[in-house]
């Protein structure tokens, strides 16, 4: 499902109560907990036993979303860069059910910094497995070593170019664009990894970031014309959320965080709400990369690159 310009960014301004929209069959996502501290949290995954560093852990950023398992405990541990420790959080059941308030009919559990302690003292060295990989906190030392999925040069035009001038989009040129080159829609680089739960991305451009400005990402079957879903990553707010769009969905939901700078862009993109959504379509699964910028009454969308869904997001 293709956003509509107008339609999008009513929804942007109308809050996330509105981009919560659940469908039924993700109704196990209502309850999330949310990043109060200001470190990034590693949610341990309930199966474990304890917090050690071979166990599995899901990330939080700093203001950011994750769907747990209602009035169930929670435990992990905060980073932050340059701390010589790692501050832990263990939450009971009960516990849980006394944090956790509800607005517009989702469950939300705040932590906060009164909720970590010390005790027992644990050193990010022993954890270095698991704070390698990158975090979604605005800091792109994660990303310098990693090769870039999709790499373009400064100038290179876009694959596809499309208009909206009010009465609909229609296909365009580079040379009939007012936006391209502008408010970042010309990227340079696109990189993604993949772990077990999450799927994480980043991108550079060329030009400032603007406030205005998307990113898409069209997933298509293998031999489809027509996405099954749309993610959509708005600059509007940092921190911010992943957006995915379904055909049957008249609204999108909340798929994953993201954050924003000048010229950069990343993003955790969750697996089991995207897996649900697309009713486990995403085998083989096509990702078309497009960016998209809208001012004075204008909205252009330039389509940059086409590549299979395990070749943009790797282990």
């Amino acid at each position: 499902m293709t956003p509509n310009p107008i339609a999008r960014s009513i929804l942007l301004g109308a809050g996330l109560a509105l981009a919560l929209a659940i469908a039924p069959d993700l109704a196990a996502f209502e309850t999330y907990l949310v990043n109060r501290t200001t470190g990034t949290l590693y949610v341990l995954d309930a199966a474990a036993a304890d917090i050690t560093p071979d166990a599995r852990y899901r990330q939080v950023p700093v203001d950011g979303l994750l769907p747990v398992v209602a009035n169930s405990a929670l435990r992990g541990f905060s980073f932050e860069r340059g701390s010589f420790s790692l501050s832990t959080f263990s939450l009971t059941a009960d516990r849980v059910r006394a944090l956790t308030s509800r607005q517009a009919g989702r469950a939300y559990i705040p932590i906060e910094a009164r909720h970590l302690s010390p005790d027992p003292a644990l050193l990010p060295s022993g954890f270095a497995d698991v704070l390698a990989l990158p975090r979604i906190d605005n800091q792109y030392l994660d990303w310098v070593a990693r090769d870039a999925q999709i790499a373009r040069g400064r100038g290179r035009p876009p694959i596809g170019t499309f208009a909206d001038f009010g009465d609909g989009r229609e296909q365009s040129t580079v040379d009939q664009t007012l936006l391209w080159g502008r408010g970042g829609t010309d990227l340079q680089w696109v990189k993604g990894v993949a772990t077990d739960t999450d799927f994480y991305l980043a991108i550079s451009a060329y030009s400032s970031i603007g406030s205005r400005t998307s990113l898409f990402l069209y997933l298509y079957e293998r031999d489809g014309t027509v996405p099954i879903a749309t993610l959509e990553l708005p600059a509007t707010h940092s921190p911010g959320f992943v957006f995915l769009w379904v055909p049957t969905l008249p609204e999108p939901i909340v798929a994953g965080n993201l954050a924003v700078s000048e010229f950069f862009l990343e993003a955790q993109i969750w697996r089991d709400v995207l897996g649900i959504a697309t009713n486990g379509r995403l085998v083989d699964a096509v990702v078309e990369v497009a960016t998209a910028n809208s001012s004075a009454g204008i909205w252009e969308e330039f389509v940059l690159a086409r590549i299979a869904m395990e070749s943009l997001f790797v282990r």
